[in-house]
């Protein structure tokens, strides 16, 4: 990246998180052109950006000590923006190799301030030689790089490392030695380890922990089904900002199975989730909500679409599938079967399999035959009769 190019996306960014107050994923998505970069001005402009993220603002001034910059840091008042200057006191508590190690596989809401990376998103090989590197004994750094090792199905090198770090007091250390046992990943599976492993975490705040604790009083496992233990745990990690609990707890409300129903209280959960985490499980039910199709409550046709666009763009096949069938019947908007054709497709790509039928059905219709039976026979495959029925009509 140039660096004027990159000067300014910094300086965008600061005006941004001043104004907005954005959250701290823009801050790890720049970091690696910003330290790679090498340029004072722009490590300058991006502490300043985010010194409300505490862990990234920390790893910019460890990268200026090393070029011998003084510090300065910006922080904001009702008033005015002044400078203080740095002193030993705010001295990063991880070296620049520890950061990177967190950076690669440090686990969402580890730390404060700290956005982590998603399980999908931990790049096995780069993560372990990044954290083999860091060679380091803090207990948060070597939870991290258990966890890349246990993405890279290395059980027995993140279970070690995981207890070591569990015996220095890191909670993500402990939840990973609950999910080994919890699974059996690499050891027998045993569940009553798992749910001491995973009190464990939760005792230490750690929200996933509490999520996992939460997991097995709602399903009874190792302890009798408790659906308000549940709930009560469950929402002590969504109040830390944990999008799975968040997620679970709009789940639960919606279903109404285990607690009363509340769909009032399921859409709050479910738009907490979507702030804190785009879920996009959490975007289509509270489409489905608003569309009036999970029980009583006030029908918002264009509330809907909104959720279910939200969703599509991010690329679930379930809202591509009913945003198309919103503008496909004009389900409170004009008919659009340009639209609904884009979301069908979409959706029929991803393997959606009524999508398949459908977009089959407007390829058809267009006068693409070939097209139409390719569809067909993909719907076909994956079991609709229907599609069957639609493909036998062309053939015979």
């Amino acid at each position: 990246m140039k660096l004027g190019l990159l000067l300014n996306i910094v300086l965008l960014m600061f005006a941004r998180a001043v104004v907005a107050q954005e959250s701290c994923d823009e801050a790890r998505s720049v970091w690696p052109d910003v330290k790679d970069s090498g340029s004072e001005a722009a490590l300058q402009s991006y502490a300043n950006a985010f010194s409300h993220c505490g862990i990234y603002h920390e790893l910019a001034q460890e990268a200026l000590r090393g070029i011998g910059q003084p510090q300065v840091a910006m922080e904001e008042t009702d008033t005015e923006l002044h400078m203080e200057t740095e002193t030993a006191e705010n001295t990063p508590r991880y070296s620049t190799k520890e950061f990177d190690c967190l950076l690669a596989a440090g686990a969402p809401t580890q730390l404060p301030d700290f956005v982590g990376v998603d399980w999908n998103d931990i790049e096995t090989d780069y993560a372990i030689e990044t954290c083999k590197a860091a060679a380091s004994s803090s207990p948060e750094v070597q939870a991290a790089f258990s966890r890349a090792y246990y993405k890279a199905e290395e059980y027995g090198l993140a279970f070690d490392l995981a207890l070591e770090a569990a015996d220095g007091g890191s909670g993500l250390g402990m939840n990973t030695v609950g999910v080994a046992y919890s699974h059996g990943d690499g050891r027998s599976q045993d569940k009553e380890k798992a749910f001491i492993w995973f009190s464990k975490a939760a005792k230490t705040d750690f929200p996933m922990g509490q999520y996992n604790l939460a997991r097995m009083y709602e399903n009874g496992e190792h302890v009798e089904k408790d659906a308000y233990k549940a709930i009560e745990i469950y929402t002590q990690a969504a109040e830390s900002g944990y999008t799975s609990a968040q997620d679970v707890l709009g789940d639960m409300y919606r279903r109404g199975e285990d607690v009363p129903k509340d769909l009032g209280l399921a859409l709050r959960w479910y738009e907490r989730a979507i702030e804190s985490g785009e879920d996009t499980d959490s975007m289509y039910w509270s489409a489905r909500i608003h569309g009036g199709h999970t029980g009583d409550y006030p029908i918002d046709e264009l509330q809907a679409l909104e959720f279910y666009e939200r969703a599509a763009y991010l690329g679930d096949p379930d809202a591509q599938h009913s945003a198309a069938q919103v503008y496909f019947h004009g389900y409170g908007v004009e008919i659009d079967h340009l639209a609904a054709a884009m979301y069908f497709q979409a959706a029929a790509e991803q393997g959606h399999v009524k999508s398949m039928r459908k977009f089959g059905r407007i390829t058809h219709e267009s006068g693409d035959v070939e097209g139409a039976i390719d569809w067909y026979r993909k719907a076909a495959a994956a079991g609709d009769e229907v599609a069957q029925q639609l493909l036998d009509e062309i053939l015979n």
